[in-house]
């Protein structure tokens, strides 16, 4: 039966048992048979799982107008909530006395007339294997029992409540140490900081070049903040239980705490989910904030959905072994709740192998289609499987209105920015066996684009991202976030490309006002150098600025770097290309850092 629709958290909004001695006075006392019960199949009422009196259920309607019952729990509230004002405990004998459902009535009379109909006070303790035909006491032993339980339970839903919150917002930290960029370091002190701390690989010279072609090595600055995330969900995981007998709900201090490790997995999946897809949105405000890559974003989106799946699973797999020892699996197991619970585990268990490197990189529509379908799964399964445990009584289900939320204004952003640019026919011009170009008229751009290709494929909704060379007929440089701003401060900047890696660079060449700019690229092909001179110009690639293009060859970047880099000078490195260049730079940058020369890396990946 649904209870009353709560709102915010379990703590912050949500209340489950208060006035906690109300509420233990109505459970010990309703374990009693009343006048008005009726015999029960076996799941009724018994007091504490004591089966040898006959089974009886007791109805909201009897537990309403059933004289000795409403006696006999006002008296016990009257005694056991001295401190309790009457406001409050009329406002729960008129709500939650009879049960939690809305629809439910109404106790015959109010809490301080039924008060009154208990004078004299009772002196004697009722049996539980007789009738409750009289005004009774509680049972003290029962009363701590009930309100133990209640207690400490809710007492252990608030904390992981707050436990959520704080694994939710942990992102605020990291994004005010990345505002320390702000604060006028000097810039060797920067760049030496860097080169041990932030930039190199956490392990050996590889990062965008993947290790036994499986995973990317992240760097040091992102392992710390992968380790920071795997560290706040392990002692939010293991912090805060408090195991009392005796207690009502649970015979031993090893089920209470097998019960509340599965329901602080659940909690701890749940709040990962804003995370988790807000780090994969095209939109997220925290680029801009943090000034972090796109890629690291993505990288953080994979370690928090490892998270998020391992809670998930704690919380499946524990439940069932409770189900599984209590012998209630037969029954539960077929419950819409169960069902759903273990679509939404499966789901999330099916997302991790379906998103490693080698599927991605081979078989990139099918991933995409593959994480959307799962993903759309597991997030519904989540809903349902706390709507049909719960209703909307808990809240639990404010985490997945606020990742869908998340996942909207994504998807809203995306189809404003398409409705704004509108159907266009794009110019296809083949460059040579590995470049295409694509020219669209109307558009402005910069950066990169997600491109749909509607005439091509039947999959409208595929779209593919697409580096921007430049727009043609604009008459003031394209504005971009990266790499020029990255770049902003030092007194020269040195992009080395790779192949199409030059549109990556090419805000740095447009607008870069003061100091020296100094480019290195190197290309297959003759013809994508031609392609590239036909759009950009020569006002772009004047030679002056032009420090090296190589065709066919590598260029020697090692000696190229120990050049251009002076002692004393500040230097900016923005490198775009192959990933095996990419490190390379990395490595000799990191060397160069460490050797006191004041130096930035600025990394634009090809992908992620």
């Amino acid at each position: 039966m649904a209870g009353y629709q709560g709102y915010g958290l379990i703590g912050y909004g949500i209340s489950m048992y208060n006035p906690t001695c109300a509420y233990a006075c109505h459970d010990a006392l309703s374990e009693y048979q009343l006048s008005c019960s009726v015999p029960g199949d076996g799941d009724g009422h018994h007091h504490m799982g004591d089966t040898s009196r006959p089974a009886f259920v007791t109805l909201p309607d009897c537990y309403a107008t059933d004289d000795n019952f409403l006696r006999s729990v006002s008296y016990c509230i009257s005694t056991h909530c001295p401190d309790v004002p009457t406001s409050d405990l009329e406002r729960y004998w008129d709500k939650f006395l009879v049960g939690r459902s809305p629809d439910q009535p109404v106790p015959k009379e109010p809490y301080t007339i039924a008060l009154l109909h208990a004078d004299p006070p009772p002196n004697t303790t009722a049996s539980y294997t007789t009738l409750l035909n009289s005004t009774a006491l509680v049972n003290e032993q029962t009363y701590l029992s009930v309100y133990n339980a209640h207690f400490y339970f809710e007492q252990t839903e608030t904390r992981q409540s707050t436990y959520g919150l704080v694994d939710a917002f942990r992102t605020v930290i990291p994004i005010a140490c990345s505002l320390l960029r702000f604060v006028p370091f000097p810039k060797v002190v920067s760049s030496w900081f860097n080169a041990h701390f932030i930039d190199p690989p956490l392990f050996g010279r590889r990062h965008r070049n993947p290790v036994l072609n499986l995973a990317i090595m992240p760097t040091r600055g992102q392992a710390m903040l992968i380790a920071y995330f795997i560290t706040i969900n392990v002692v939010l995981s293991c912090a805060g239980y408090k195991l009392v007998l005796p207690n009502a709900f649970y015979g031993a201090k090893r089920d209470q705490l097998m019960v509340y490790i599965a329901n602080r997995g659940g909690v701890l999946s749940l709040a990962n989910l804003p995370l988790l897809v807000l780090y994969a949105g095209r939109n997220n405000f925290l680029l801009s904030i943090t000034d972090w890559s796109y890629s690291t974003f993505v990288l953080l989106h994979r370690w928090i959905a490892i998270l998020c799946t391992i809670e998930a699973c704690i919380h499946s797999a524990m439940y069932l072994h409770i189900y599984l020892v209590a012998g209630f699996y037969s029954i539960l197991s077929k419950e819409p709740f169960w069902i759903c619970g273990i679509v939404a585990t499966l789901s999330f268990c099916l997302l991790l192998p379906t998103s490693v490197l080698p599927i991605r990189q081979k078989m990139y529509n099918l991933f995409l289609s593959c994480h959307f379908i799962f993903a759309f799964t597991a997030l519904m399964g989540v809903y349902f499987h706390i709507f049909h445990r719960f209703k909307h009584e808990w809240g639990y289900e404010t985490w997945i209105y606020i990742a869908f939320a998340i996942w909207a204004f994504d998807r809203t952003m995306r189809f404003i920015r398409l409705a704004r640019n509108g159907l266009k026919t794009a110019e296809i011009t083949i460059i040579d066996e590995n470049n295409i170009r694509v020219d669209i008229p109307g558009v402005t751009a910069q950066g990169h684009a997600f491109l749909y290709f509607p005439t091509l494929s039947w999959r409208v909704w595929e779209n593919h991202p697409f580096s921007v060379m430049g727009t043609l007929m604009a008459q003031e440089p394209l504005k971009t976030s990266s790499p020029s701003t990255s770049t902003t401060g030092e007194n020269t900047s040195l992009p080395y490309t790779g192949g199409v890696g030059i549109t990556a660079v090419v805000p740095v060449l447009r607008t870069r006002s003061n100091g020296c700019v100094r480019l290195f690229w190197g290309a297959r092909s003759p013809q994508l150098v031609d392609a590239v001179k036909d759009v950009l110009g020569s006002s772009v690639l004047d030679p002056g600025i032009v420090g090296e293009i190589s065709v066919g060859r590598r260029l020697n970047l090692r000696e190229i770097l120990e050049r251009e880099v002076l002692e004393g000078s500040e230097t900016a490195i923005v490198v775009c290309g192959p990933v095996e260049m990419a490190d390379e730079v990395r490595a000799i940058v990191c060397e160069l850092g460490r050797k006191g020369r004041t130096v930035k890396l600025v990394d634009e990946a090809f992908s992620w």
